[in-house]
């Protein structure tokens, strides 16, 4: 026979706050592929579906500098930077991945698709580029530091409207700055207006100059 044991309420608790805190979890945003791609400075891989659409959890391979080995052999990835991919046409050694001052090569040994066409010759990869080794692993090179470059030609390119007027200050402001001093104190309206007035020496001959008409 078995003996029911009531569960301690302390234990209850704790199971109610680790459940609370799975919750959490759960629920916590994951940042997406453009947030990653941005704030890194690394150039990636990021696995796609077969028709370059994203993935709701794809996997991200960065690229480090120097040489990076691409296949599906785990024991030879030991020492190494290896991208460990099993999937249909990958081979042990499918190709190698250069990473020399910013600019990445890739050299095929095996299968490998750039955008919809078989490459067997080495070449450099572009941002946004569609990259499928073998016949279904579908990648996205990602590179951060072309996001951020053409991020700031297109600021350049497109100036504020301050930076087109200059930081010079209008009459207006620099009137209004300016200390009345021995004269009453203007309203805001007529201390933004400049205001012209004759002398009076001229307003009292312009007043002797007028002949009563009768």
């Amino acid at each position: 026979m078995f003996k029911v044991v009531k569960c301690p309420p302390e234990y209850i608790d704790i199971r109610k706050r680790l459940r609370a805190q799975e919750t959490a979890i759960d629920t916590t945003p994951a940042p997406s592929i453009q947030d990653r791609t941005i704030n890194d400075h690394l150039s990636m891989f990021v696995e796609v579906k077969n028709d370059g659409t994203d993935l709701t959890t794809p996997r991200v391979f960065k690229i480090h500098p120097n040489t990076t080995y691409v296949g599906r052999d785990a024991k030879a990835g030991t020492g190494k930077q290896y991208f460990y991919i099993d999937g249909i046409g990958i081979d042990r050694d499918h190709c190698t991945i250069h990473n020399q001052n910013g600019i990445v090569t890739l050299t095929p040994r095996g299968e490998v698709w750039l955008n919809g066409k078989l490459v067997s010759s080495p070449f450099v990869l572009q941002h946004g580029s569609l990259i499928c080794f073998g016949r279904n692993s579908t990648f996205r090179y990602c590179d951060p530091q072309f996001v951020q470059k053409t991020a700031i030609k297109s600021s350049n390119l497109n100036p504020t409207k301050q930076q087109l007027n200059g930081d010079k200050p209008s009459i207006h402001s620099s009137l209004t700055a300016l200390p009345m001093a021995g004269g009453k104190k203007l309203n805001p309206i007529e201390s933004n207006t400049l205001q012209i007035r004759p002398p009076k020496d001229l307003q009292q001959k312009k007043a002797n100059q007028i002949v009563d008409p009768g």
